[in-house]
């Protein structure tokens, strides 16, 4: 074999250790979410600050809008003592998860190439691409 060993002494044994080293994960995130309105917050920001509360406000051009104030956290024991932890957690997919589970689906490009086959109305403008028709 002509391969130098030595060059290989520190290469990944793993699949697993290979993704850490190169920081390819499922690149998932997790969000703590409103109980009431479903307004999306960083967990770290929400478990770091005691009582925090929902800060969305449904109207806020409106002079009287008011924020929802929903409780973000709840206290959860951890051995001896107890920790803020979200209410509830939304977990988003990667955009690329998402876009590889969308073309899963059966049929799913013949869906997306149906609107060129449609029909159209003479005299009718029905696209616009870039701002224009």
């Amino acid at each position: 074999m002509d391969a130098n060993q030595a060059r290989f002494k520190n290469f990944p044994s793993s699949l697993y250790t290979a993704s850490k080293l190169l920081q390819v994960g499922n690149q998932s995130k997790t969000y703590a979410v409103c109980p009431s309105c479903n307004s999306l917050y960083n967990i770290a920001e929400v478990v770091a600050e005691e009582g925090s509360k929902c800060t969305h406000v449904e109207f806020s051009m409106q002079s009287k809008g008011k924020p929802c104030g929903m409780e973000l956290t709840m206290q959860a024991p951890l051995g001896n003592r107890n920790k803020n932890r979200p209410k509830l957690l939304f977990p988003l997919p990667s955009l690329k998860l998402q876009i590889n589970s969308l073309y899963q689906r059966s049929g799913i490009q013949q869906q997306l190439r149906k609107w060129t086959n449609r029909h159209v109305d003479n005299g009718m403008l029905t696209d616009i691409y870039d701002g224009k028709i």
